[in-house]
Formats: C-alpha cells, sequence, structure tokens
C-alpha cells in the first residue's frame, strides 16, 4: 500500500513539472506579430479618418507632406537614405530593415521628431548594435 502511495506522488509530482515546464515556455516563447504598420508617402494617400482629432497633438513629421519635400534624391544625399524624410519602402532597401522595422524607424520620429543623430536608431526595439553598424554609411538625417 505504501508503495502505491509513493508512486502515486511520484506520478503527480512528474506531471506538475511537466506542466510547470510546458507554462514556462508558453510563457517565454518570443511571440510572432502579423501586424504590419504602413504610412502613406503622398498626401493623396491620407483619408479623413486618419486626420488628427480635435485636441490631439501632432508631431513635427506630417505624412501629408508633399513627396517632394519629403525625399531626397540619391545625388543629393550621396545614394544615403535620410531617415527623417524616407517612406517605408526607402528604409526597406536598407540592411537589415523590413516593413516592421521601417514602420517603427518612420513611428520613432512622428513621436519625437527628427533624428538629431543616427544613434538614435539604436533606441528602436529590434535594432542593436549589429543592425546599427551596417546602417550607419548608408543613412544621413
Amino acid at each position: 500500500m505504501r508503495e502505491k502511495r509513493e508512486l502515486t506522488v511520484l506520478v503527480v509530482f512528474a506531471a506538475l513539472l511537466m506542466l510547470g515546464v510546458i507554462l514556462c515556455n508558453v510563457l517565454t516563447a518570443p511571440v510572432s506579430s502579423d501586424l504590419v504598420i504602413s504610412y502613406p508617402s503622398t498626401a493623396s494617400g491620407l483619408q479623413n479618418s486618419q486626420a488628427p482629432s480635435v485636441g490631439e497633438e501632432t508631431s513635427a513629421y506630417s505624412p501629408s507632406e508633399s513627396a517632394d519635400t519629403q525625399t531626397n534624391t540619391a545625388d543629393e544625399t550621396g545614394g544615403k537614405v535620410n531617415i527623417n524624410t524616407a517612406d517605408v519602402e526607402e528604409l526597406c532597401r536598407l540592411p537589415g530593415i523590413g516593413e516592421v522595422l521601417a514602420g517603427r524607424i518612420i513611428g520613432y520620429r512622428q513621436e519625437y521628431g527628427p533624428y538629431t543623430d543616427p544613434a538614435q536608431l539604436k533606441n528602436i526595439k529590434g535594432i542593436g548594435d549589429k543592425v546599427y553598424e551596417k546602417l550607419l554609411p548608408m543613412v544621413t538625417w
């Protein structure tokens, strides 16, 4: 009878341990997001529903600026991408930058204003030292 009780306790302990491991894996697993943030690059891409509501704060960067004032040609910037004016498509041409990171770069500039130092890119989730070192020679601000 005692052996049966010990076996039951051992089985329950093993089950709780497995449950704990599974729970730990679920809670610490990275979450993949299919969310893609896109920003219009011209005024014609804006709809009234995207306009700021009354009393809402706006940033120095406005996606409603004309494409002419936003985009610098490669000749003007020495082939570099201006992180203060580039749209998602232009930012995606940079190494290690996809649509999600491009959206974060634009979102950061909308929230905090124009970049004054390329090191500010390190404040963006997903841009660490390695990605930053690859970007540095290819960006201007």
